[in-house]
């Protein structure tokens, strides 16, 4: 079985009720290998399109409202339908109650939920030739970017912040983009994951890769939810499926919204309900990525 390296995020849709022209199937093996190179295939993809019922009425928009990285989000590839989403040394909820898990591999020990979009990012940097160009700001010290973090050696400062020292320049490779994805969240918590975005409008249709973060004044608990696809009817009615992990560290995966395993859809008031007794939320848009 062959192994290889790549990037992340999810799916909406801007006003537009036109149909998607090149909606991928799970016959794409060769666009998915290509675009999502950390996946292994066992001869199938598993898609929105093989998974789930569509609403009637309901399409994807035309790919062209969506940036090269929103397009890359609202494809990203699924497991089967018995997978569970799994944690440390077992499972934390098993198949039949989850819609189904995402197909993203942990590169960091620390995969908090908050912890899911920053690896998405750098994924989608990865496959698209476009890591050199990605920017964090951590919770406090250097901002993180690719070549510094190969050029330099992280180190904590007096341990309340992060900061880079000059060491041998180390080679691109699988282990060091893994170990990037663990400085970065490592340096990151709900407030951080904020900070790095732009919050939307109450007006603005959120779009794949856009988050939706919940948290208490304390910084450190919260909720983090990736919009992943979107469709809408002729009436400019949108639904969303949407992506998290856990608090407490677990597969990225599509919750069980209903009775019905295949019809994982939500509008935005049912996921603005999934911050009740937060009172911070909102729909926010990484900085990262936001053109590219």
């Amino acid at each position: 079985m062959k192994k290889l390296v790549i990037l992340f995020l999810v799916s909406c849709v801007v006003a537009s009720g036109s149909v998607l022209a090149d909606v991928r199937s799970e016959g794409d093996i060769d666009y998915y290998l290509a675009h999502y190179p950390y996946v292994e295939f066992r001869g199938k993809v598993y898609t929105v399109e093989s998974e789930f019922t569509i609403p009637a009425g309901y399409s994807r928009i035309d790919s062209s409202a969506l940036s090269p990285y929103q397009y890359w989000v609202s494809y990203l590839p699924l497991w089967h339908s018995q997978r569970p989403a799994a944690k440390i040394n077992g499972v934390m909820f098993e198949a039949d109650s989850i819609s189904r898990s995402v197909h993203l591999p942990w590169r960091t020990s620390r995969f908090f939920d908050y912890a899911i979009p920053v690896q998405l990012l750098v994924e989608y940097g990865v496959a698209s030739g476009h890591l050199k160009s990605f920017e964090w700001w951590p919770i406090e010290g250097d901002t993180v970017t690719w070549d510094r973090f190969l050029n330099n050696k992280a180190v904590t400062n007096r341990g309340r912040s992060m900061k880079f020292l000059p060491a041998e320049k180390r080679d691109s490779t699988s282990r060091e983009i893994d170990a990037f994805v663990d400085l970065c969240a490592r340096w990151t918590d709900y407030q951080t994951l904020a900070d790095n975005c732009v919050e939307l409008d109450d007006d603005e249709p959120p779009m794949p890769g856009d988050l939706f973060i919940a948290r208490d004044s304390s910084r450190q608990s919260g909720v983090v939810y990736v919009v992943l696809t979107a469709i809408v009817n002729g009436d400019g009615d949108y639904l969303y499926t949407v992506g998290t992990g856990c608090p407490d560290k677990c597969d990225f995966h599509i919750p069980l919204f209903g009775d019905s395993r295949e019809r994982p859809w939500v509008g935005r008031e049912r996921i603005e309900q999934l911050g009740a007794g937060r009172p911070f939320s909102g729909f926010y848009r990484p900085r990262v990525w936001r053109e590219r």
